[in-house]
């Protein structure tokens, strides 16, 4: 008896037992807790995490001891959570992990795969995951906790919407087709609708969502539905695409269709295509070919008569080419190769046929420089297909001197697709000579104009000077001061005259005059020329009108050289009005427009007809009487307005005046 326990060593072994046991269920639950794939997490009822397992930690990106004691909110990162105020905003009750753990809390019940969507900060970022929650009750030692197990199911979630989007993309390419399309699960017995498109409709009455479920014999004539059921169950069976043209309801159809084997499942796709407009097309096409036959052996019969006409017809034209006199006629090849050359290149370039044929260009007439620009001139009429000229062009002759010829150049295609050139080429040599001398006499002729027309200019203040100067010494006599004066100024004014003459036939002659440029107000030079010219204005009648810009017009100029201008336009002007029966109006005009300052110079004269508008600017060009004007007045005032950079124009219509507009570069 003495070794049998007694009561109280039962009772300690049992005891040690039971804490054996539950030691080693703790270290099952410790390891399964741990090794955990979910986030595991103990959180009491301050909302407070007590323990965290090894996927929770990873995904904190902190360390246990870090997390241990922090709320919910800050160990995963809420968006909403916000230093210790987790649980305490409005967004929190929506909260998919906090409504679980207080209900649980509050009811004692357990919470499975309860899903949400969960808003974390990771390195900085906002990231939404799709998540799945479970909460259960734990009362310990420790007091009332609960487990929380935490699924992210983002990716999970992706594919399911991935899956669901592909089904309805295929659902609405099905339905949406416009070849009648479907799907059928086929079976030893029948062959029954799955998806099918619309536009069955047309075909049987029956629209795609109409053929769901539907198998053969509720959809078509009972022979032809057992047809197609064979046809199905002969797919299916053999595991092959099968390919058949089908009649139905007077229509002719093409139809394909495809097994489609998933585990012991088999289904069949297929669609089937209209090809009646088709066939009907192929009928008439291959009636048209027939025709088409027919109409070519008629046609070769003709084209070989045309043949026989172009030989002829060939012969004829280089016989033409041959006897034509005066016009120089050759071929060349895309590298400028001479290949064709008629008796009149043969006069106008001193080499015979014999000798040239086979040579470049480049070797013979023309210099390298000049024959590279002839085969680019033929490499652009290749491409646009458009002949080139006529124009005027330099040759070498083979005694060594040069000639002028007018030249044309076009495209000869030939039968291998490539092309030949030929150019025509007349010569001009002796009439520009002559057109030269005619030119040289026309301008000896003008000189004589323009001297005459010099010399009277210069001659009317010279005479007005002798004249005033007899008086001066008559006044000096007298001791009549006041004439002495007038005089005096009468003989200066003369001077600058002849002085303003000089100015623009230097302007005139030498375009490197120097300007002295300095700031210029253009309405300044306006007065002073309209001053300059008041005793034509008042002596001819005329109504003189100025409309100056308020916003000062600055230029960079030459002031005399501006004056000169504005004053020979409103000059002419004057001239243009003078013979005017009624009114004679000038109006000038300064604006600022853009970046540019203008004067305009109307008048309400003669005008000027369209064949003399584009001459005006010319030197010597006038159309005033001998001895009111030299024709230099517009070419100058044109030099002096091209040295300023700006422009001179004219605008006129005949019994309505002309307008002559003049453009500056503004200066700011």
């Amino acid at each position: 008896m003495g070794n049998t326990p007694n009561k109280s060593e039962k009772s300690l072994n049992l005891r040690q037992k039971t804490e054996e046991e539950l030691f080693w269920k703790t270290k099952a639950l410790e390891a399964i807790f741990e090794s955990s794939p979910y986030i595991m997490v103990l959180v009491n009822e301050e909302g407070r995490i007590t323990a965290i397992n090894r996927m929770g930690i990873q995904f904190s990106g902190r360390s246990r001891n870090e997390l241990l004691g922090l709320l919910g909110g800050q160990v995963f990162g809420c968006v909403n959570s916000n230093g210790l105020q987790c649980g305490k905003g409005e967004a929190c009750e929506l909260c998919p992990v906090r409504s679980r753990v207080m209900h649980t809390f509050k009811t004692g019940e357990a919470v499975y795969e309860g899903t949400g969507r969960l808003d974390v900060k990771k390195g900085g970022l906002s990231e939404r995951f799709d998540i799945l929650v479970s909460t259960t009750l734990i009362q310990n030692v420790e007091g009332r906790q609960v487990l929380v197990t935490i699924a992210d199911i983002t990716e999970r979630k992706k594919a399911e919407e991935a899956l669901k989007e592909s089904h309805e993309l295929l659902f609405q390419y099905i339905r949406q087709s416009p070849l009648y399309t479907y799907i059928k699960e086929v079976t030893p017995t029948e062959s029954r609708v799955l998806q099918a498109s619309d536009n069955f409709k047309e075909m049987i009455g029956f629209s795609g969502s109409d053929m769901l479920g539907k198998t053969m014999t509720d959809l078509f004539p009972a022979e032809f539905a057992a047809k197609i059921t064979a046809d199905d169950l002969s797919v299916v069976a053999n595991g092959k695409m099968l390919k058949l043209d089908e009649d139905f309801n007077g229509r002719n159809y093409t139809t394909l269709k495809v097994p489609i084997v998933i585990g012991d499942r088999t289904w069949l796709a297929g669609y089937t295509t209209d090809i009646t407009e088709r066939r009907k097309a192929e009928e008439e096409l291959k009636a048209a070919y027939e025709r088409l036959e027919d109409k070519i052996r008629e046609r070769t019969n003709e084209l070989q008569q045309v043949n026989d006409a172009l030989i002829i017809s060939e012969a004829r034209l280089r016989a033409t080419l041959d006897q034509t006199p005066n016009v120089a006629i050759q071929w060349y090849d895309e590298s400028g190769e001479i290949l064709y050359w008629n008796p009149a290149s043969e006069t106008v370039y001193g080499w015979e046929k014999s000798e040239i044929i086979g040579k470049k260009i480049g070797e013979t007439i023309l210099t390298p420089e000049d024959a590279e620009e002839f085969c680019r001139i033929i490499r652009g009429i290749r491409n646009t297909g458009k002949p080139f000229g006529p124009y005027e062009t330099m040759v070498k002759r083979k005694d060594g001197s040069i000639g002028l010829v007018i030249a044309t150049i076009f495209a000869i295609p030939r039968e291998d697709g490539k092309m030949d050139f030929s150019c025509m080429d007349v010569d001009i040599t002796e009439r520009k000579e002559l057109e030269q001398k005619l030119i040289i006499s026309e301008k000896m002729a003008s000189i004589g104009n323009f001297t005459s027309s010099l010399g009277h200019e210069i001659n009317q203040p010279l005479g007005a000077i002798l004249l005033t100067s007899e008086l001066l010494n008559s006044s000096v006599e007298k001791k009549d001061y006041d004439k002495v004066d007038k005089c005096s100024k009468m003989i200066r004014e003369q001077i600058k005259r002849i002085n303003s003459m000089v100015f623009s036939l230097k302007t005139f002659s030498n375009e490197n005059l120097e300007f002295k440029y300095e700031t210029v107000d253009l309405n300044e030079a306006i007065k002073f020329a309209t001053s300059s010219v008041m005793d034509q204005i008042q002596e001819k009648g005329v109504d003189l009108s100025l409309e100056l810009s308020e916003e000062k017009p600055f230029i960079s100029g030459e002031e005399v050289a501006i004056e000169r201008v504005i004053t020979n336009i409103i000059s002419n002007a004057i001239w243009a009005v003078e013979s005017n029966t009624d009114a004679k109006k000038i109006y000038v005009r300064s604006f600022i427009e853009k970046n540019e300052c203008i004067i305009t110079v109307a008048d309400n004269g003669k005008g000027i007809s369209k064949e003399i508008e584009g001459k005006i600017f010319e030197p010597f060009f006038t159309t005033k009487e001998v001895g009111k004007g030299t024709g230099l007045g517009l070419s100058i005032s044109y030099g002096i307005m091209k040295r300023h950079k700006g422009s001179i124009s004219v605008g006129s219509e005949i019994g309505k005046g002309a307008t002559f507009r003049l453009s500056f570069p503004y200066k700011v």
